[in-house]
């Protein structure tokens, strides 16, 4: 239980990042892809927490998220670092 719940966590913090870049430094991509990533995986988590997800949905769901959708967020989440340029004032 302890690792579903340090994942909702981690899923969590992904979502407010996305939502609370208020100086744009995320591209509406990233952006986009991050909250799709946490709006999927977090209730997926969090039903698999009591049981409530059937094994036919569990696989395309987490291949979705951990294959496809947390790849693009993170390259997004490295451009935004890579050009962050510290602004004087």
């Amino acid at each position: 239980y302890i690792f579903y719940l340090s994942c909702i966590g981690e899923l969590s913090f992904c979502f407010l990042l996305v939502t609370r870049d208020h100086n744009n430094l995320l591209s509406k991509r990233t952006q986009n892809v991050g909250k799709i990533f946490a709006g999927i995986i977090v209730p997926v988590q969090i039903l698999t927490l009591f049981g409530l997800v059937p094994q036919v949905v569990f696989a395309p769901l987490f291949v979705l998220g951990g294959v496809i959708l947390y790849p693009l967020f993170m390259i997004g989440i490295g451009d935004a670092i890579g050009n962050y340029q510290k602004t004087e004032g």
